[in-house]
């Protein structure tokens, strides 16, 4: 008996030898995955714990370890095993559930992210990012209102971290942007009225967050496509046309040029001696003032003035020309959109008052006075640029009623930007001039090309033109003559600096007539012009 009592003893003791070697073990196997995983070594760490076995409670935590171990290493869904079994095995590590959100959400496993990063949400670990992950989640499955929802709760917090808060603000922005797509995919009004509510308001309150963080930049990137895409660009037009940037236009200019031939005189030996020539000074000054209205409209009202000046003092058939102009007018452009493309309707209204030395006496006195209504419509429908058609009214009203008349036009001019930069411009004008005394009556047809050279070394700008007036003069509506001219010209700008503007320029003019040899003559017009803009 009492040997049998010994035997039984020496098992128990025996017993617990061991399970108190194998529990030494085990925790000093624990310790050593501790080590290698606080000291980054995750492969070792998956490798040492998965040696282990032990109570429940330390199973949990062998299971949690591996976990964050596989998604160091971006084994997700080895990960995603670990977690679910240290759940299983009842592990209370706060951030269990965050992290096992984020291995699901790395594997893509996207409706099983959201329930978990719910749970971390609501035992408090990292409540915000883990809630902006629901929210996330549900934007990424199209799933607007949940997101909405989320994305609200964040916003509406007052402890949600400020980087969180700025990037849940900038999603909500995305989730509405999505949803007026969704509601109102036909209705781009509609879509236009809810981004300008509703979209861009959360950019700005996002970016409002932080106006220095790198994300503010992106949002601010990501505000402008948006604005663009809608037509709701502060700096462009509803049609993606851009809106000046300057309201006002004012600038000053300066001509100096000789005009050998002012009296239109013909270069036949007969009539040699009445042709006159003269140094001219011309003053223009300008201003314009735009207005913009509900990023469609632009009105602009402007004033310009012109100051002609002859330096031959001594001829009256020279000085007799000097005058000057007062010119107020008031123009109307409708931006909307043309065949894909942005184009404008033009509604223009002009006065022009002139005065003039007309009686020789060195004194300026009312000449003449017009109104004018010009409607236009400028548009893209060629790729190499912009159209533009006008139908204009002028009536003239002078000191002498024989010089009343009314003048009908029609034009027409293209732009063509090339694939060098150089421009073409073409411009097909025809006017019908009405006049009382129908014997002066006349109609005339135009026609200008420009072959223009910008960014000579980087300063320079040439423009070589050529312009063909032919002018019908009729009696009883029968035609009696017809004058062509032919005057080629040619000019050289070079931008000095921001303000000042210098233009080299020369005009030569031929003018024929099935008239008479008397209306023939030559005309050479040579100058330059310095220009100041504020």
């Amino acid at each position: 008996m009492p040997l049998l009592l010994n035997l039984k003893k020496l098992a128990l003791i025996s017993t617990l030898f061991f399970f108190s070697v194998g529990v030494f073990a085990q925790s000093y196997q624990m310790a050593e995955s501790y080590k290698y995983f606080k000291t980054g070594d995750y492969v070792q760490a998956i490798e040492t714990l998965s040696k282990i076995k032990g109570d429940r409670k330390m199973m949990g935590t062998k299971h949690y370890l591996m976990g964050v171990s596989y998604n160091k290493i971006q084994e997700y869904d080895l990960a995603s095993k670990s977690f679910k079994l240290a759940i299983k095995s009842g592990n209370k590590s706060r951030d269990l559930y965050y992290e096992y959100g984020q291995a699901l959400y790395a594997a893509n496993e996207l409706s099983k992210a959201r329930k978990i990063f719910n749970e971390s949400a609501k035992r408090n670990f990292k409540k915000w990012t883990s809630l902006y992950y629901v929210a996330h989640i549900s934007q990424i499955l199209e799933e607007w209102k949940s997101a909405k929802k989320y994305y609200q709760k964040i916003i509406d917090s007052d402890s949600a971290e400020g980087n969180i808060l700025q990037v849940a603000r900038f999603q909500m922005g995305e989730t509405l942007l999505s949803m007026t797509r969704t509601r109102h995919g036909d209705d781009k009004d509609k879509q236009r009225e809810m981004v300008g509510k509703f979209v861009l308001r959360q950019f700005d309150r996002a970016i409002n967050v932080d106006q220095n963080s790198s994300l503010s930049r992106d949002i601010r990137e990501r505000k402008t496509e948006v604005q663009r895409e809608f037509g709701l660009d502060p700096d462009k037009f509803t049609n993606g046309r851009d809106i000046p940037k300057e309201n006002w236009d004012l600038y000053v200019a300066q001509e100096f040029r000789y005009d050998n031939n002012i009296t239109f005189s013909s270069d036949t030996p007969s009539v040699q001696a009445t042709q006159k020539d003269s140094n001219i000074v011309e003053t223009e000054a300008y201003v314009q003032r735009k207005f913009i209205l509900g990023r469609r409209w632009q009105i602009a009202p402007e004033f310009q003035f012109n100051l002609l000046y002859h330096q031959d003092r001594d001829s009256s058939e020279v000085f007799s020309n000097d005058q000057y102009r007062l010119s107020p007018a008031i123009r109307l452009k409708y931006e909307h959109k043309a065949f894909g493309s942005p184009a404008t309707i033009l509604l223009d209204y002009d006065y022009s008052y002139t005065a003039r030395d007309k009686d020789a006496i060195k004194d300026m006195g009312f000449y003449a006075s017009s109104n004018t209504v010009t409607l236009g419509w400028r548009f893209k429908y060629f790729s190499s640029g912009e159209t533009t058609f006008k139908v204009k009214q002028k009536s003239y009203a002078a000191y002498l009623n024989t010089l009343n008349n009314t003048t009908s036009s029609v034009s027409f001019d293209h732009v063509a930007i090339l694939s060098t930069q150089r421009i073409i411009v073409f411009f097909l004008s025809y006017d019908d001039v009405a006049v009382e005394q129908k014997s002066d009556s006349s109609k005339s047809y135009l026609m200008r090309m420009d072959y223009i050279i910008p960014g000579i070394s980087d300063m320079y700008t040439l423009d070589i033109a050529l312009t063909v007036n032919m002018v019908d003069e009729y009696l009883n509506t029968s035609k009696t003559s017809a004058d062509i001219s032919y005057a080629p010209s040619i000019k050289l700008t070079k931008n000095i600096n921001k303000h000042f503007k210098l233009d080299l320029f020369y005009d030569y003019t031929m003018n024929t007539s099935e008239d008479t040899a008397n209306s023939e003559y030559t005309k050479h017009v040579s100058g330059m012009k310095i220009k100041y803009s504020f």
